[in-house]
């Protein structure tokens, strides 16, 4: 027997033993938890059987189908590759100018102060299938025409796509960005109109929400958008006269993408047959109107908002010359029509007249892209087409200022003045990006900066150097020897 001391110390323990013992349990009651009496009987309960295991599923999960795939020369990086034939779209973001060019199925985004590469867009498509042929920006949205398919971005991620529900596989030839509608036209002439207010597409990455109307009455039906381009109508009933909003709009949902393609679109009827739209242009203060080119010569002004066909253009000259380009132009009611043989036509649309005519560069091959310099500056129109050639116009004397023969050693495909500036910014199929500057007293321009690969296959590429960073790559037929750090 243990002393007698001893024992009366244990009694007097006992009650704090049991009081500390109790705490945890009240605890738990307390938060919702079991009590000791529950759990006691949750110990005397006779056990389950365990829960049989679900059976597998056929399709396997996205990332075990890539960790399954070898990892050996895998793609990582493209180098030289600088553009393609598909025309450039440039963007302003606050005091930086953007541009966004084609290389393959993806997209590249350079910024036009120092073409530094910021950004590169995923590889869009089918592995095998169509380059990208088509581009257009607004803010940090990026449109781009693949196939038949047009895939929205938001910056490289991919947020859902646009597709005809009976689509024919004609390839999207130009997207032009009009308020809140993208208008495609494809290689059968057509011209559709997409929804991409951002009531729709920013509800589908989480960048806006619905507005509803409460119970004690909210704000309303929410503007479609700010702002259409200038001059443009922004009332509140613009999305009562839609054809197809984001809440009936129908929509498939991509497995292998996780994204939504939509199918619903705005077509034209009142565009008259045998009328094959392959340009398009936006005149200033021209209330939701757009100026169509067509490839007989044609031209026709549509209103966007009614769908109804203002005003038709004849053919200039009376010749079936196709119209390869429109640009708008810094005066009113004037546009820049480029033609197949070679010609530019200034024309007043609101008038219907003539301004002036200017030849390219004697070559007689198509004129590609117009553009006109804006600012303090002498009013300018660049033009480049397949010749590679870049011609610069007076605009106040009508007469030629400078030619730049060579300016690209392949077909140009666009050009840009930069706002208030006298430099343009012009893209080849010779796979190079280039800025000329028109600032010499005697009108001639320079190159002022260049991004450029090789414009031919290359024959032989080697790395050198002490860390093996550097590619040394000797080209075939553009005969050019190029240095890469890799």
């Amino acid at each position: 027997h243990p002393p007698r001391a001893s024992r009366l110390t244990q009694d007097a323990m006992a009650p704090a033993r049991k009081r500390a013992a109790a705490k945890p349990a009240a605890r738990a009651t307390r938060r919702g938890g079991r009590g000791r009496d529950e759990a006691d009987a949750e110990k005397s309960a006779p056990e389950e059987a365990p829960a049989s295991r679900p059976a597998e599923t056929e399709t396997t999960p996205r990332h075990l189908e890539r960790a399954e795939r070898p990892a050996l020369f895998y793609p990582f990086r493209a180098l030289g590759y600088i553009t393609e034939r598909a025309r450039f779209a440039v963007n302003r973001r606050g005091t930086e100018t953007f541009v966004t060019v084609s290389a393959g199925r993806a997209f590249q985004i350079y910024d036009c102060e120092k073409m530094r590469l910021k950004l590169v867009g995923p590889q869009l498509g089918a592995e095998g299938g169509p380059d990208i042929s088509a581009l257009a920006c607004r803010d940090d949205l990026t449109f781009v025409g693949i196939g038949s398919t047009i895939v929205v971005c938001r910056r490289t991620h991919r947020l859902c796509a646009f597709r005809a529900e009976e689509d024919d596989g004609a390839a999207v030839a130009s997207l032009f960005v009009f308020g809140s509608d993208l208008l495609s036209l494809d290689a059968k002439g057509r011209v559709r109109a997409w929804d991409i207010s951002k009531a729709k597409l920013g509800a589908l990455d989480g960048k806006t929400r619905e507005t509803r109307v409460g119970a004690r009455g909210g704000r309303g039906n929410r503007r479609d958008d700010a702002v259409r381009q200038a001059g443009e109508d922004s009332g509140e009933d613009s999305g009562d006269e839609r054809a197809s909003s984001s809440d009936s709009d129908e929509a498939s949902f991509d497995e292998e993408t996780r994204t939504k393609t939509f199918v619903a679109f705005r077509s034209f009827p009142a565009v008259p047959g045998g009328f094959r739209v392959v340009s398009i242009c936006h005149p200033d203060t021209y209330l939701n109107k757009v100026l169509l080119g067509s490839d007989d010569g044609r031209m026709l002004l549509l209103n966007v908002k009614s769908g109804s066909a203002i005003y038709e253009f004849a053919a200039f000259g009376g010749a079936a010359t196709a119209v390869t380009c429109l640009a708008n132009s810094p005066a009113l009611d004037t546009v820049a029509v480029g033609l197949a043989d070679g010609s530019i036509r200034v024309h007043n649309v609101k008038l219907d007249a003539p301004v002036a005519v200017f030849g390219h560069d004697g070559s007689r091959k198509p004129v590609r892209d117009v553009s006109f310099s804006t600012g303090r500056g002498e009013p300018l129109l660049a033009a480049l087409g397949d010749s590679g050639t870049v011609s610069v116009w007076d605009l106040e004397k009508k007469r030629l200022r400078t030619l730049v023969v060579g300016a690209h050693d392949a077909a140009g495909i666009s050009c840009y003045f930069f706002p208030g500036s006298p430099i343009l910014m012009t893209s080849g199929g010779d796979n190079a990006l280039k800025h000329w500057i028109f600032d010499n007293r005697d009108g001639s321009g320079r190159l002022l900066r260049y991004r450029a690969g090789h414009s031919a296959p290359p024959r032989h590429v080697q790395f050198y150097g002490e860390g093996g960073t550097r590619l040394l790559s000797a080209g075939g037929d553009d005969r050019a020897l190029r240095v890469f750090s890799a």
